[in-house]
């Protein structure tokens, strides 16, 4: 799941990660985007093992739903 803490701003043809609580901004490159992007629609993404998804997790961008302690 997407971290409750995150928002994201399209501009100057890229995309912003922004995470509110730890007051930190990720540009994400086409490719981290497009695997984020999968994530949200992907219903088995535990599966996805890969280095765009784990540097994601790494960022608490992505998580998997059982780590979202934010509240």
């Amino acid at each position: 799941m997407i971290s409750k803490n995150c928002f994201f701003i399209a501009m100057n043809n890229s995309l912003i990660c922004w995470d509110f609580k730890n007051h930190k901004q990720y540009q994400l490159s086409r490719d981290h985007a497009n695997r984020l992007i999968h994530l949200i629609y992907e219903k088995d993404h535990k599966e996805l093992n890969d280095d765009l998804t784990a540097d994601l997790k790494c960022c608490n961008v992505f998580m998997d739903d059982a780590d979202d302690n934010s509240d």
